[in-house]
C-alpha cells in the first residue's frame, strides 16, 4: 500500500482479490483483507496501491474509491474490503483546458497541436496535467517520459473535452499504447509501441493454455459517419464518411459533433475513429491457464498482439482485457482478443457500467463545444 506522497506502507494482508486490466483504458481492481490485522487499520482515503504478480511484475497500481468493512455478529472476525482505479484516471478525471496558463475561464477558443501522435499526446499531458500545468491541474508526482515522435502526424483541436477520450482516439489512429503507472515516488506517463508477440505468444487447447471459450460477432453499430464542425445552419462545415456495409448488410449513420474544429484532417479523424468504435465486433473471449512457457505478466500483457488457437480456429489479434481473480486456492484469469474490446463478454454489469459512462461523457462533450 502507498500514501497520498506515493511512499511504501506495507503490504496488505489480503485474503482474495481482483482487477480488470483494459487497453488504453482505466483498470479496476477490488482486494478483501483481514480487518483483524494491525496492518489492515493503516489503510486511509486517499491511499493506494501496488499490484505485483509472483515474478515481481507491475500488474497495475492506483488509487482507491472506496473502503466497506464488515464485522461479524459476534465480533471476532473483521473484513476490510478495498475497491479502486487504476493511476490512469488521473487522465479521465480531467478535462482539456483550451488555454491551461490562463485557466479554465479565460477567453480562449481551443488548444491546439500538430505532430506525431506521440509528441502531440505527451504535450497534452505534460501542459494540462503534468509538470508544466498550472498548480490548480497540475497533478503531484506526475511526469512524463521522453518522446519518441512515434505515430503517424495528426492534428488537434479540443476545448473541455476529456484527456483520456482525446489520447484514446490519438492512440486509435497512430496504434500506439499508453498508461500511467507508479515508479518509485513518481507516478509515469508512459507511451509505447504495441509488441507483435503472435509467434512467441500462442495459447492453445493443446499445450494447456486455453480453457472454456466463446466467440461473438456484431453487427455495426455504424457504416456512415457525418460530422459537423464549426458553424451552424447552412454555414456549418459538414464531413461525410462512409464505409462498407459488410456481411450485416446494415447502412447506420451516425451523427458526430465536432463544433470545435474545422480542419477537414481532424474531421476525418473525427469520422474514422466513430466508424472504428461503432463498427462490427468479433470477440474472443477464453479462460487463460498459465502453462511453465507461457504465463501473463512476464511473457505477455494487455496490449500485446498473440496469437489463440481454439480448436480449428487461429486467431491473430490484440489482447484488450485481461480480468483476473485470486485467493488461497490460487489465480483464475479470462481474457478477450479482438480489434477492440467487449467488455460486456467478461463481466456484464462492468460492460454496462462503460457503456453507461461513455454515453453521458459523449453528451457532456456535445454540449461543451456548442
Amino acid at each position: 500500500m502507498r500514501d497520498t506522497t506515493l511512499h511504501h506502507r506495507g503490504t496488505l494482508p489480503v485474503i482474495a482479490g481482483s482487477c480488470v486490466i483494459r487497453n488504453n483504458d482505466v483498470s479496476t481492481w477490488s482486494l478483501t483483507v483481514d480487518g483483524n490485522n494491525v496492518r489492515s487499520e493503516r489503510f486511509q482515503p486517499g491511499w493506494g496501491i501496488q499490484i505485483f504478480d509472483t515474478f515481481g511484475n507491475q500488474v497495475l497500481s492506483g488509487p482507491a474509491t472506496e473502503m466497506k468493512t464488515v464485522v461479524s455478529g459476534d465480533n471476532r472476525t473483521r473484513t476490510l474490503t478495498i475497491s479502486g482505479v487504476s493511476d490512469d484516471t488521473y487522465l479521465s478525471d480531467s478535462l482539456v483546458i483550451p488555454n491551461p496558463t490562463e485557466g479554465a475561464e479565460a477567453d480562449s477558443d481551443l488548444w491546439k497541436a500538430t505532430g506525431a501522435a506521440e509528441t502531440v499526446m505527451r504535450k497534452l499531458v505534460n501542459e494540462q496535467i503534468g509538470p508544466s500545468a498550472p498548480d490548480d491541474y497540475r497533478i503531484s508526482d506526475l511526469v512524463v517520459m521522453a518522446d519518441g515522435g512515434r505515430g503517424a502526424e495528426v492534428s488537434v483541436s479540443e476545448r473541455f473535452t476529456n484527456i483520456l477520450e482525446v489520447l484514446q482516439a490519438q492512440a486509435t489512429t497512430a496504434s500506439l499504447l499508453f498508461t500511467v503507472r507508479q515508479a518509485g515516488q513518481e507516478l509515469q506517463f508512459r507511451i509505447s509501441e504495441p509488441r507483435d508477440l503472435t509467434k512467441a505468444v500462442r495459447l492453445t487447447r493443446h499445450n494447456g493454455a486455453v480453457g472454456e471459450y466463446s466467440t461473438e460477432r456484431k453487427a455495426p453499430e455504424a457504416t456512415e459517419a457525418i460530422v459537423g464542425g464549426v458553424g451552424s445552419g447552412a454555414t456549418r462545415k459538414m464531413w461525410r464518411v462512409p464505409s462498407e456495409v459488410g456481411d450485416w448488410n446494415r447502412r447506420v449513420t451516425k451523427f458526430v459533433d465536432r463544433q470545435s474544429t474545422s480542419d477537414e484532417d481532424e474531421l476525418q479523424q473525427a469520422a474514422e475513429n466513430e466508424l472504428e468504435n461503432k463498427g462490427e465486433k468479433a470477440s474472443v473471449t477464453f479462460e487463460a491457464n498459465d502453462i511453465p512457457r507461457l504465463r501473463y505478466g512476464r511473457d505477455y500483457v494487455v496490449g500485446d498482439k498473440i496469437t489463440v488457437n481454439l480448436d480449428e480456429s487461429l486467431i491473430q489479434d490484440t489482447l484488450q482485457v485481461a480480468e483476473m481473480s485470486w485467493d488461497e486456492k490460487g489465480r483464475v484469469t479470462k481474457m478477450q482478443v479482438g480489434p477492440v474490446a467487449d467488455e460486456s463478454k467478461l463481466n456484464e454489469s462492468t460492460g454496462t457500467v462503460l457503456e453507461l459512462y461513455k454515453k453521458i461523457w459523449a453528451e457532456v462533450r456535445r454540449n461543451q463545444t456548442r
